[in-house]
């Protein structure tokens, strides 16, 4: 689990305060000042033009990267950020998942930098309300296919069995609910399952294996927080995302139905946006029990 788009804001509002939290001093200012300053180039064809352009040429530090306008980040992969601007006395934190990181951070220059003055902003109390409805308003909808399908009924609380793999999965089913849907997962040691809403999110806690998705080998099986939803693509193919709302990785799993056999994809959200990082789970081949 990843650090949360709060305690990236604290982490970064600590350095600009140079190691000072609620007047105790936690870090010594001199290690902010030597950890957050130039230390190696980045090297590059056309170095003074990557300067202008890249926040990923204004050289490095310790552990921390510095930016164009004399900033400074910590930052994940993806696109975990905690952007410390001293000039202007601000922290930006971000949590994300993008394949354009530096597009994230132009969208910082181009629009809130511009926009941060000295001095006290005034009271605005209808621009106050505004923002606080539109970011009330902020959610991910959930993919809209169909809510029903006549494959729901046929296949609902009938256990497959499945071929021989490498998870070491068993069997799996399927309960169908008007409203939600219940997906099971057992392998010889162990009952898994997530619930869906068919086509709105409903959360709860997993313990799926391979959840969430990791950049690094994962060791041991986490309860997870997720949001989960599901939908009818078509008639016989039903399609599940599994959003973990503690950190920026979402899964998509796809079931497709031909009479009393199931095929079960997973598509984990790192490996939809690097091709190098490869989804290990196999596909799941199953057949109804009779």
């Amino acid at each position: 689990m990843g650090a949360q788009t709060e305690s990236l804001a604290k982490f970064g509002q600590l350095y600009l305060q140079r190691g000072s939290w609620n007047s105790r001093q936690v870090l010594p200012a001199q290690w902010v000042e030597e950890a957050t300053t130039f230390k190696i180039q980045q090297p590059a064809q056309d170095l003074e033009k990557q300067k202008l352009e890249s926040d990923w040429h204004q050289g490095y530090c310790y552990q921390f990267w510095r930016c164009r306008h004399n900033a400074f980040r910590g930052d994940g992969a993806f696109g975990q950020y905690t952007i410390v601007m001293p000039e202007q006395e601000a922290v930006i934190a971000i949590t994300s998942e993008s394949p354009s990181m530096q597009g994230e951070m132009n969208l910082i220059w181009e629009h809130l930098l511009p926009a941060m003055q000295q001095g006290s902003v005034p009271a605005n109390k209808q621009a106050a309300e505004e923002l606080n409805h539109t970011l009330q308003s902020l959610a991910l909808a959930p993919a809209k296919g169909n809510v029903s399908s006549s494959t729901a009924s046929r296949v609902s609380g009938k256990p497959f069995v499945v071929e021989s793999n490498t998870a070491g999965v068993q069997n799996i089913a399927f309960q169908f609910a008007p409203d939600t849907c219940k997906f099971t997962l057992r392998d010889a040691s162990s009952s898994y399952d997530i619930t869906c809403g068919l086509e709105k999110w409903v959360r709860g806690e997993t313990t799926m294996p391979g959840t969430p998705p990791k950049l690094t080998k994962r060791v041991g099986i986490n309860k997870s927080k997720v949001a989960a939803s599901g939908t009818w693509k078509d008639d016989q193919t039903f399609e599940m995302t599994w959003r973990f709302i503690e950190t920026p990785h979402h899964e998509t799993v796809t079931c497709r139905f031909s009479g009393d056999e199931i095929k079960v994809e997973y598509l984990n959200s790192i490996a939809q946006l690097s091709p190098s990082r490869k989804e290990e789970r196999p596909q799941l081949v199953g057949r109804i029990s009779s």
